[in-house]
């Protein structure tokens, strides 16, 4: 007599993320979802803050905006953001903190219009992701970005059901968190919440080692997976045509992210300011808050002609393809892709050696040049140095191809499977 227990069922993957806007950590969770086997898993993804999508996500990988949806909990009209701050609301939040003492938290919620605000968003999210939790019924959850994060462990905590989350942080998580809104309050509630997930992803060693050292994660229940890059995919797409005016003796460097502190890009612009070599044009590919601050600052340095601010491209790596060199000058990361993205085109690359990342993928300088975090000097005498020499860009190219070869997608997405499939079992 057959099992029933011994036959291989499909695994009902949720992904939950905030949006699928072009930054990395929606690649991946898409790359992910796109490429596990059908045989094995069926995959949704469920967005959670946001109905921006800027992926392209395979046709039979359902995607639910539980942003546009309505949910019966807050059907009735509330006149302003602090009429949410209930009774309900604040156990909610608080429950898990109780023990700690931490009264001083619900008193600053109650007094804040913005947090009230903030917290309207995140529980409307936790409302919905649970509802559609409850109708859809996945096997496990594989949640990215901290405030999806613990939007599925409060909405687990909420409703009560049973499915395992799994949380897949993608950046250094405390440097991360320090750079948001009421920070200190969203450290507690992840002290308070990320325990009760069933398992941990970081993207790096030193990621995985922050969990542990600033919010108690045990290291029993982290996996570190690599980030994938298919270089194949890449070149292709690199090959999509692209004016770029008529060719110079400029020396064409590259630098790729949201125009955010944490990319560290205004330490770049006045690096290039102090650049003895005057044949460089930097293309500047990323959209955001900082853009009317950068471009002030370059025309205060006086290199904003040699500047171009490109904006979001759904195609970067054509401009990469076509650049000299590539610039990572993030004051923090996880595992970036762009660099890994750089490696697979066979860009040579220099990578502030920042929390965390650049150093694990270059392996401390062998396939890269590194230099000193958040260093003006540092990154200005590197890159002087690599725009004046050429056959040290042609070397660090040639290392580049062989070192992205060890990020395969292939690898990710299986180490993903597998965990899947161990928590499914375990569950």
């Amino acid at each position: 007599m057959v099992d029933l227990a011994d036959i291989q069922t499909k695994r009902r993957i949720l992904f939950a993320i905030d949006s699928l806007t072009g930054g990395g950590a929606e690649r991946v969770m898409v790359n992910i979802a796109n490429q596990l086997e059908r045989e094995d898993f069926s995959a949704q993804i469920a967005l959670t803050l946001g109905s921006d999508i800027r992926q392209q996500v395979h046709p039979d990988v359902r995607v639910t905006d539980l942003t546009t949806a309505r949910p019966l909990a807050l059907t009735r009209p509330m006149t302003s953001p602090d009429a949410l701050i209930t009774d309900q609301l604040a156990a909610l939040l608080l429950r898990p903190l109780a023990s700690r003492d931490d009264r001083q938290a619900a008193g600053a919620i109650a007094g804040h219009r913005r947090l009230a605000s903030h917290i309207r968003v995140l529980r409307r999210a936790m409302l919905m992701l649970g509802r559609h939790v409850r109708a859809t019924q996945p096997d496990v959850i594989l949640s990215f970005l901290p405030l999806t994060n613990l939007v599925c462990l409060m909405a687990k905590h909420w409703y009560r059901f049973d499915t395992p989350v799994v949380l897949s942080d993608r950046n250094y998580l405390s440097q991360e968190l320090a750079t948001l809104p009421w920070n200190g309050l969203h450290a507690r509630a992840v002290r308070a919440y990320y325990p009760s997930a069933a398992h941990h992803v970081s993207v790096s060693h030193p990621a995985a080692t922050d969990l542990t050292d600033s919010y108690a994660i045990s290291p029993d229940s982290i996996t570190t997976i690599y980030n994938g890059v298919d270089a194949a995919a890449l070149n292709q797409q690199a090959q999509a045509s692209l004016d770029i005016g008529a060719s110079s003796e400029e020396i064409r460097l590259v630098a790729v992210g949201r125009l955010h502190r944490q990319k560290g890009f205004d330490v770049l612009i006045s690096a290039l300011a102090r650049l003895t070599t005057p044949n460089w044009r930097l293309w500047l590919l990323g959209s955001g808050d900082e853009e009317t601050a950068l471009r002030a600052q370059a025309a205060q340095l006086g290199v904003e002609d040699r500047i171009d601010f490109i904006g979001f491209d759904a195609n970067p790596w054509r401009w990469m393809a076509r650049a000299d060199l590539f610039v990572l000058s993030s004051r923090w990361e996880g595992l970036p892709n762009v660099l890994l993205e750089a490696l697979a085109l066979g860009l040579p690359v220099v990578a502030c050696d920042c929390p965390s990342g650049p150093a694990e993928i270059l392996q401390g300088g062998r396939w890269g040049q590194l230099v000193e975090n958040d260093s003006v000097e540092a990154l200005s005498i590197e890159l002087d140095n690599l725009i004046a020499n050429r056959d040290l860009r042609h070397r660090l190219a040639e290392q580049s191809v062989v070192r992205a070869k060890d990020f395969a997608m292939e690898t990710m997405v299986d180490n993903y499977a597998n965990l899947l499939s161990e928590v499914c079992k375990a569950s």
